[in-house]
């Protein structure tokens, strides 16, 4: 199952993001996805309106890929540093050549969806 290896991934993203904001003096805000303090496992899970079928999941997470790469070509346009840019090109093509096919085939979606 790729869950388990892209969501450790997707924390490492996560940090890189927040270091390299933190380095061009922008504060991180608080992710609203995450588990909050105190907050039983159940009820985020209900918060976050879990698929009830892998399949399901796949799909979600299939389609956040998609959307992940759109973001990252909608932010190297916007003339961020080059430090950051490369930082997006990285994260991009991680979505794009690991995480996405890793969904699509679970999903039975396609692997290259016009990118």
């Amino acid at each position: 199952m790729p869950f388990r290896n892209i969501v450790r991934a997707e924390r490492q993203h996560a940090q890189m993001v927040i270091q390299r904001m933190e380095q061009i003096g922008h504060k991180p805000t608080a992710n609203p996805f995450a588990l909050q303090e105190k907050e039983a496992k159940t009820d985020w899970y209900r918060r976050l309106e879990m698929p009830a079928t892998l399949n399901e999941m796949y799909k979600d997470a299939y389609q956040a890929e998609v959307d992940n790469i759109k973001l990252y070509d909608g932010f190297l346009t916007q003339g961020y540093p080059e430090a950051t840019n490369r930082l997006f090109s990285k994260l991009r093509a991680d979505s794009k050549d690991r995480h996405l096919p890793a969904f699509a085939r679970k999903a039975g979606l396609p692997v290259n969806p016009g990118f």
